[in-house]
């Protein structure tokens, strides 16, 4: 019997495409050179720690949990190819369970995780001492909005470690 998978609703707020001024793409270099730069520690742990012998079918099943859009989606996917074949890829959010449970080999991801999955509620209240007024973040917040914050990462960071 194949297990369910649990999905969870979340809002999605994705990087601005294309290559305009404020785009992604424009704005991601250091992004890019942090791929570039681990590609060859990449490989040579892929190769380390993935032997076929010890894997129940030839087939590697890969997950990058990265969230942007634009030619850095692809460069340590592309590593990992060249050194694995590559089959398909499943597209969704890492906000819970994606992947049916032990079906990856490999999850990789460098720039995607630390992101939260919502706005932690109490920032949006304005009764509450973390009330943010519509601010992502600024320098002298009260320790409340951090507080919000950091309880809202450890949710996310715990279903993605469960998932």
């Amino acid at each position: 019997m194949a297990e369910e998978m649990s999905h969870t609703t979340s809002e999605g707020y994705p990087m601005k495409g294309g290559d305009g001024e404020y785009s992604y793409f424009i704005h991601s270099s250091r992004q890019r050179c942090a791929a570039d730069t681990s590609k060859g520690t990449l490989v040579a742990k892929i190769v380390e720690n993935l032997a076929f012998e010890n894997l129940s079918s030839t087939t590697v099943r890969i997950a990058d949990l990265g969230c942007s859009v634009g030619p850095n989606t692809f460069i340590a996917v592309e590593t990992i190819i060249e050194a694995q074949y590559f089959a398909a890829a499943v597209p969704g959010s890492f906000h819970g369970r994606l992947f049916p449970k032990a079906s990856l080999d490999i999850v990789y991801s460098a720039y995607a995780i630390q992101w939260l999955s919502k706005t932690p509620q109490e920032l949006l209240d304005s009764n509450s001492p973390a009330f943010n007024k519509g601010r992502i973040l600024y320098g002298k917040s009260p320790d409340e909005v951090a507080q919000a914050y950091g309880v809202q990462y450890a949710k996310d960071i715990q279903c993605f470690l469960r998932a």
